[in-house]
């Protein structure tokens, strides 16, 4: 048999080995999933306060200066004891221009009262025994003065492995968070809209280097579907570097959205610019009006970040929450590494 014949039969038995390995790691991680999804359940407790006609989420008109209690039941359908976690959680607009009710974000300064201020629990974790469904009470502290618009957030809850789960599991960590969102109305007055344009400059996201711009949401009020077009230009130069059109956004009361200016595929040329001045262009639309904002900012080596800080994913441990997306990028590079390789093993 010829040596290019060995070597084809060779790769495809590389290629085949491959295959059935990312069919492996698919498999486990269907389980995973299914496993975790049956684990637990978490169900609202609505007080009377509770709008009618919303029963998906807790949706309460509330009273200035009271104490509201709400409360969740934790339902274990397992044969062992569950640990869970218990987060409060303000809403937050994350870096994709999606409201985000898993994890801690950035609110803008304006904001007098955050949920997670204003929300307590009393014991941030318990135990639930098997096959048993336990009840915890959240109180929140309504400002005496009341407040316009709507404070939002949400409830998190997270089952927590023990040190024997995480040994046993490998390298995947099965843990699983429910989310339960929190909007609260004091008062029944119409908000107008308005967005203000906060610190420009280049951050690092996911480790690479980007402009971003913080555009403000200073007001307590959903804003849906607002869209976002940007230029940026060299100082005295009518020709933009980079530029993005229609990128939808949506706004949580008092929200920051940290807006990258340069698309993923040319991300990497941030770090590639020159030192030196250049100029933000930003326009905001939604509903028939518009907002127009301009800024210059500094490239060089000391650059102003102001308060756009560096910002690094961590991806040693990626969460299944319920109701969001888990970013596993580097899994996902991992997976394309693979395919790649198999690919080159049959050319050559």
């Amino acid at each position: 048999m010829k040596i290019k014949e060995l070597r084809f039969i060779s790769s495809l038995f590389g290629f085949i080995a491959v295959i059935i390995m990312l069919l492996g790691c698919m498999a486990a991680l269907s389980v995973t999933a299914e496993a975790s999804m049956g684990g637990f359940s978490v169900n609202p407790i609505f007080p009377e306060s509770q709008r009618p006609d919303e029963f998906g989420f807790f949706d309460l008109w509330v009273a200035a200066g009271n104490q509201q209690e709400i409360g969740i039941a934790i339902n274990n359908y397992n044969d062992e004891d569950i640990h869970v976690s218990i987060t409060l959680l303000t809403s937050n607009t994350n870096r994709n221009g999606i409201i985000d009710y898993t994890v801690p974000g950035v609110s803008d300064i304006s904001m007098r009262h955050a949920f997670a201020d204003i929300a307590s629990v009393p014991v941030d974790e318990v135990t639930i025994p098997a096959r048993y469904s336990g009840q915890i009470p959240i109180f929140i502290d309504i400002p005496v003065e009341g407040f316009d618009g709507i404070i939002l957030g949400s409830i998190r809850i997270t089952n927590e492995l023990t040190e024997e789960q995480i040994a046993a599991s490998g390298l995947t960590i099965n843990r699983y968070s429910h989310i339960i969102v929190v909007r609260l109305q004091e008062r029944d007055r119409a908000i107008p809209i308005d967005f203000q344009l906060g610190d420009v400059g280049v951050t690092e996201v996911n480790f690479r280097d980007t402009i971003v711009a913080d555009i403000r949401h200073p007001q307590p009020r959903l804003t849906i579907g607002a869209t976002v077009n940007s230029q940026v230009y060299s100082s005295g130069s009518n020709t933009p570097l980079f530029e993005r059109r229609n990128i939808r956004a949506d706004f949580a009361p008092y929200s920051v959205f940290q807006y990258s200016m340069i698309d993923d595929g040319e991300i990497n040329q941030a770090s590639l610019l020159p030192e030196g001045r250049y100029i933000a262009r930003i326009q905001v639309f939604h509903e028939g009006e518009s907002w127009e904002f301009e800024r210059e900012f500094q490239i060089g080596e000391t650059m102003e970040f102001d308060s756009v800080q560096r910002e690094a994913m961590d991806s040693a441990e990626c969460d299944t929450i319920y109701n969001s997306v888990c970013d596993c990028e580097t899994a996902n590079n991992h997976v394309l590494l693979l395919v790649f390789l198999a690919i080159l093993a049959l050319l050559y």
